[in-house]
């Protein structure tokens, strides 16, 4: 489990508490203090995908979905 910790002595009581809760996950604790600051955090780096680029030609005249 990633657990974004805020650089202050809170990370330990929230790593011991992920630890508590998650017995059998591994906690990473990952520095995330910028994010915040920027008016963002985990959720909001990694919510959108980028569409993926479509390599098909579109069908010739008359020939698509109508």
């Amino acid at each position: 489990m990633i657990l974004p910790l805020a650089g202050t002595a809170a990370d330990d009581d929230a790593l011991a508490a992920a630890a508590r809760a998650y017995p059998d996950h591994e906690i990473v604790g990952v520095p995330a203090r910028a994010l915040a600051l920027g008016d963002g955090g985990v959720h909001c780096i990694t919510r959108q995908l980028p569409a993926a680029r479509s390599t098909a030609r579109p069908p010739a005249p008359g020939r698509g979905p109508h």
